[in-house]
C-alpha cells in the first residue's frame, strides 16, 4: 500500500469517527501511531503540503516538488508503519494523494505517469489558495489533529456531501434526535408500503429485514446519516 493511500485512509477514518462519536479514541491512535512516529509524521506533512494550492511561481514549485519527493523517498526507507497499517487496513476510500504516489513510484516503466503527476502537482502548487468557508469543528479537536486531518478530508468532498455534513455538525444532539425519529417514522412508512405492494418473495424478505433493522436503530450522528440517506433513496 502506498503512503498516499494510507494517509487518505486515516483522514477518511477520522472524519467518519467524528460523525460516529468515536473520534476521541481514534485521535489517541492517530497521536500514538502518526504524530509520535517522527518519520511518518514528517511524511504526512510533506504529502499534505504537496496536495495544497500554495500560490508558488512555477520555478519554485518545481524545486519544491523535487525536494519534497526526495525527502519522502529517504523517509520511506526507514519509517516503521506496522501498527499504523493494521489500524487503517480495513478502511476503503479514494486515494486523494494518488498523484504524489505516482511521483514517488520508482518503477522505471511508470515514467509517463510520473511526468504527468509532476505536471499536475506543480500546476496545483502554483494556484492561489481559495478561501473556503470553514466548518464548525471543535477547536480542541483541530489542535489535537494539528494538520487539520478532518478538515482536509471534508474539503475533498463534493459540495452536496459537504453541505449535508456541515448541516449535521451545525445541529445539537437534541435537534438531530428529533429529526432522526421523524426520518425513522417516515422511512418505516415507505418500507411498509413497498413490502405490501411487492409480490416477489425475495425482495419482500429483504425489505422486511430492512424494516426490522430500522426499528432497532438508536440515535447517534452516524445512524442519523445512514437513515437520512436511506429515506432519501427510497
Amino acid at each position: 500500500m502506498n503512503f498516499g493511500e494510507k494517509f487518505s485512509k486515516v483522514e477518511y477514518l477520522l472524519s467518519e469517527s467524528y460523525i460516529g462519536k468515536t473520534l476521541s479514541d481514534d485521535i489517541k491512535k492517530f497521536q500514538k501511531l502518526v504524530l509520535e512516529n517522527k518519520n511518518l509524521s514528517k511524511m504526512y506533512f510533506l504529502y499534505s503540503e504537496l496536495s495544497k494550492e500554495q500560490g508558488f511561481d512555477k520555478s519554485f514549485a518545481e524545486e519544491y516538488v523535487n525536494e519534497s519527493i526526495s525527502q519522502i523517498k529517504e523517509l520511506s526507507k526507514v519509517v516503521k508503519t506496522t501498527n499504523f497499517d493494521k489500524w487503517v487496513s480495513s478502511t476503503v476510500c479514494e486515494n486523494r494523494y494518488s498523484k504524489i504516489d505516482d511521483l514517488v513510484n520508482t518503477d522505471p516503466l511508470k515514467l509517463k505517469e510520473k511526468i504527468l503527476a509532476k505536471s499536475k502537482i506543480v500546476e496545483s502548487l502554483t494556484k492561489k489558495p481559495i478561501q473556503k468557508e470553514s466548518l464548525n469543528i471543535p477547536l480542541s479537536s483541530v489542535e489535537i489533529i494539528r494538520k487539520n486531518v478532518v478538515k482536509n478530508y471534508i474539503e475533498s468532498l463534493d459540495e452536496s456531501t459537504k453541505s449535508n455534513l456541515k448541516d449535521i455538525l451545525g445541529k445539537n444532539d437534541e435537534e438531530l434526535n428529533g429529526l432522526f425519529e421523524g426520518y425513522k417514522e417516515k422511512t418505516l412508512d415507505k418500507l411498509n408500503v413497498l413490502s405490501e405492494g411487492n409480490h416477489d418473495d425475495l425482495t419482500r424478505n429483504k425489505i422486511n429485514e430492512t424494516i426490522s433493522s430500522v426499528k432497532q436503530e438508536e440515535y447517534n450522528k452516524y445512524n442519523y446519516v445512514k437513515l437520512k440517506n436511506l429515506y432519501e433513496g427510497l
